[in-house]
């Protein structure tokens, strides 16, 4: 292709007006893109294929009208070569795969065309380790289904992918899905405590979020494991068997293919707030070898500060689900012969003590207390402004002994 050179005041004005245009259409393509997590410098990043096409017209034409020699094809000048397949720097044609060229197939270091599948290449299905687009699948890909190490799409199910729809809870995890599916690994860093094995545990398990029912496998490797099981409790707290898997063979075990109507009620009551983990227990490790947490998108984890009138060791917790108003509060003593616990509003310090919510003592651990509940309902004490009362520091729990002595108090934080 020749480039001329506009003649007369268009050539001091149309470079500008083109130069104007690339600006609006850079501001609109950004506005009407999608996640824009990804986007580390490329043009295209995050935007529709309609305004990637607009900028890549632009500069284009921009290339064409700065051209001060008919011959000369600026490679490296802003939209370089118009070819086809430009190389330049920042090489915007079709192909155009630059540095950061910006083409509908751009593929270099920050290519950000529909495709652009470079390092950062932040386009539709822009793939790269950064990749922001729709199914950017890079390592902190954070597309609609981005899957990377660190992919927060909406399915993102990455380590620590924790900004799409349904990425969020305690650790930024999407570990449960809006459909109820739970593909992750079981890990002795979750252990309670941490047991340093080198065990690992495969689960794919699907939940029925309506009904609390349970099904898949749980496959292991590194372990002779006693039990493997569906548990209630909090991360940092051992709990209670919700659902015990079967064993198919050493290495792989199975949720019964029938679970009675208590089992689904009580699997229910915990899982939209985050209160179920999956553990793989051992006869080296009772309690735990590798375990996982379950947690739903939205789910918050608060703790207690560990204080206490008798000079005790006490442990409370609170997960709460901010978009289901899903709660589950875990309070473990060390004193067994306790009669009663409470949550608590306000400062508490002597008479300004406000128990508004007694907690339920655990028949088979004395020591430990418990509540469930959903904030939302008019009939659960904790309606309506538990996430207020959270937000001021003001929700603590105590424990009493048979005198009404309070032995043990902490301010969830």
């Amino acid at each position: 292709m020749i480039n001329r050179k506009p003649t007369g005041s268009l050539n001091k004005i149309l470079p500008l007006f083109c130069a104007g245009a690339i600006f609006i259409a850079g501001c609109s393509g950004e506005q009407a893109g999608d996640t824009n997590a990804g986007m580390a410098g490329g043009l295209g990043s995050g935007v529709s294929g309609a305004t990637v096409l607009g900028v890549a017209g632009g500069v284009l034409l921009a290339g064409v009208l700065l051209d001060s020699d008919d011959s000369d094809s600026n490679p490296t000048v802003v939209g370089g070569d118009s070819d086809v397949n430009n190389g330049g720097t920042d090489g915007g044609g079709t192909d155009g795969g630059g540095t950061d060229g910006g083409g509908t197939n751009g593929g270099g270091t920050d290519g950000g065309g529909t495709d652009g599948g470079g390092t950062d290449g932040g386009g539709t299905d822009g793939g790269g380790t950064d990749g922001g687009g729709t199914d950017g699948g890079g390592t902190d890909g954070g597309g609609t289904d981005g899957g990377g190490t660190d992919g927060g799409g909406t399915d993102g199910g990455g380590t620590d992918g924790g900004g799409g729809t349904g990425g969020g809870g305690t650790t930024g995890d999407t570990l449960l899905s809006d459909a109820g599916v739970f593909q992750t690994q079981l890990v002795e860093s979750e252990a309670v405590p941490p047991t340093g094995s080198a065990a690992l545990g495969d689960a794919d398990l699907l939940f029925d979020r309506s009904t609390g029912n349970v099904s898949g496998t749980v496959t292991l490797t590194g372990i002779t494991a006693t039990s493997v099981d569906i548990m209630t409790g909090p991360p940092g707290s051992n709990g209670f068997v919700a659902v015990a898997l079967e064993m198919l063979s050493p290495n792989v075990w199975s949720v019964p293919s029938t679970l009675s109507a208590q089992q689904q009620a009580f699997v229910l009551q915990n899982l939209n707030s985050g209160n179920l983990y999956v553990a793989a227990r051992s006869a080296a490790y009772p309690n735990g070898e590798i375990r996982r947490q379950i947690t739903p998108a939205g789910v918050t984890r608060y703790t207690t500060s560990d204080t206490s009138d008798d000079g005790g060791n006490a442990q409370g917790y609170l997960l709460v689900n901010e978009n289901t108003g899903d709660y589950s509060i875990t309070w473990n003593t060390t004193d067994n012969t306790l009669v009663s616990a409470h949550v608590n509003d306000g400062i508490v310090s002597g008479s300004t003590e406000n128990n508004y919510a007694l907690l339920t003592q655990r028949a088979s651990n004395p020591a430990q207390f418990f509540m469930d509940g959903n904030f939302n309902d008019a009939a659960d004490p904790l309606y309506p402004d538990l996430l207020q009362r959270l937000s001021n520091d003001a929700v603590w729990l105590d424990a009493h002994s048979a005198d009404d002595t309070r032995v043990f108090f902490g301010r969830l934080d």
